[in-house]
């Protein structure tokens, strides 16, 4: 039996720098903080995805020209693991966007991270 659409959910976590204090995983709509700073921010343009699909992640706080570094790996269920890394640079506004077409063979959790490359 072929499953036709499937959910995807992505749960997306910060890295941070160690001397900040964060909600480290956050909801899709609920960016993370930085209490002691500024705001950054990462999220997903959909909860669900179907296989295959586009997905686009924006965000935004971080610093105009700053190289962040974006991972999306699944949860490590399936035989078969997927992941997509991108370097992404911050806009004149500190916005970033990566887009990517999610897996294709199975349904998972994603969990996103975006770090600065600078540490």
């Amino acid at each position: 039996m072929r499953i036709s659409r499937c959910s995807l959910t992505l749960v997306v976590a910060l890295l941070l720098p160690s001397t900040a204090t964060a909600n480290v995983f956050s909801e899709l709509d609920e960016p993370a903080t930085i209490e002691s700073g500024p705001t950054i921010s990462i999220a997903s343009d959909k909860a669900d995805y179907a296989p295959g699909e586009l997905v686009t992640l924006t965000g935004s706080g971080w610093q105009p020209g700053e190289s962040v570094a974006v991972s999306v790996v699944d949860d490590g269920v399936a035989e078969e693991r997927w992941q997509h890394d991108a370097i992404v640079t911050a806009d004149e506004n500190g916005d970033i966007v990566d887009r990517f077409n999610i897996a294709e063979w199975y349904v998972a959790q994603y969990y996103v991270t975006a770090r600065p490359t600078r540490w």
